[in-house]
């Protein structure tokens, strides 16, 4: 029984082994350099700018000086944002579904909900209890897993009634007329020049060097003009 149980034992870890340096695997990591590299260019091309905006940025969202008292800290929760995301960001109707398609697919895919909302949760987890941060863009890198739940939900009512088909391009269209309409407006005003361009112009040409002002936090101006009061 014993060299039975060792046979089975070392044919089990051959098997992990093989498992854990097979081809697919090895694949699936050089996608994800290669993603990541491809999304994150100013690594390679200016570390050292980066770099000081990563430092920035973990003063800002508080996550440069961890402890158990900002993981908890709930008061710092703020409500806005999320009904910023409610309101303007994914629509009333795209939030809604997205909260009955989480609860749809809890219950008939339990794994995959599990598998995803171990993403989604910490996500949100992280910049709304421990930052504490109010912007709604913050959220824009998971909003695509988040929508998952959404299409689960438009997806079942289209396989549930007759029609499925049509019923699939009409949910689709209703879903996505209020955030499309939205995405369109945003991308033609960034498509112009920015107002913090046209200021910063403005206090460079404008302002003489020993001049003192007052500015919102983190907003960076160039040369001697770099003043906080």
């Amino acid at each position: 029984r014993i060299a039975c149980f060792s046979r089975i034992w070392k044919q089990s870890i051959k098997k992990r082994l093989r498992a854990l340096f097979s081809l697919k695997l090895l694949i699936a990591l050089v996608s994800v350099l290669a993603v990541f590299s491809l999304i994150n260019p100013y690594l390679f091309l200016d570390y050292q700018n980066a770099k000081e905006q990563f430092a920035l940025n973990a003063m800002f969202y508080q996550t440069s000086n961890l402890s158990l008292s900002n993981i908890f800290r709930f008061d710092k929760v703020q409500l806005y944002s999320l009904y910023y995301l409610f309101k303007f960001g994914l629509g009333e109707l795209l939030s809604i579904a997205t909260v009955l398609g989480f609860v749809v697919s809890f219950f008939k895919y339990p794994k995959s909900t599990l598998l995803l909302s171990s993403v989604v949760l910490p996500f949100f987890y992280s910049f709304l209890v421990i930052s504490g941060a109010t912007y709604v863009r913050n959220f824009s890198a998971v909003l695509p897993l988040v929508t998952i739940f959404a299409a689960v939900l438009v997806l079942q009512i289209a396989k549930s009634t007759r029609g499925g088909r049509f019923v699939l391009i009409l949910f689709l269209c209703v879903l996505l007329y209020s955030p499309a309409k939205k995405t369109f407006a945003v991308s033609q005003a960034f498509s112009q020049t920015s107002s913090y361009k046209l200021l910063e112009n403005w206090v460079l040409n404008e302002l003489p060097d020993n001049v003192k002002f007052e500015k919102s936090w983190g907003t960076p101006f160039p040369g001697s003009k770099r003043v906080d009061l």
